[in-house]
């Protein structure tokens, strides 16, 4: 029997296919974004994909965080 990829319960009724960026790190729900390496496609239960696409926002979020984050420093040492 199949099993979730995050919890690692058996999968009945609804599996969710989620693309794994090998680039990344992340998993998305449909395909991934231009530019980045597939690993593959694994199986999640309907709860389990919802909360691994939140935690792939997450991540996505914190990264442009840093970076405007980064960049705006750059910006003010180069201003004084």
């Amino acid at each position: 029997m199949e099993k979730c990829t995050r919890c690692g319960k058996p999968l009945r009724g609804v599996v969710i296919v989620m693309e794994l960026s090998n680039t990344d790190g992340c998993y998305y729900l449909g395909s991934i974004p231009h530019g980045h390496v597939s690993q593959g496609g694994f199986p999640f239960g309907e709860r389990c994909a919802v909360l691994e696409g939140t935690d792939t926002v997450l991540s996505l979020s914190n990264r442009i965080a840093e970076s405007y984050k980064k960049t705006n420093e750059d910006l003010q040492r180069k201003v004084l």
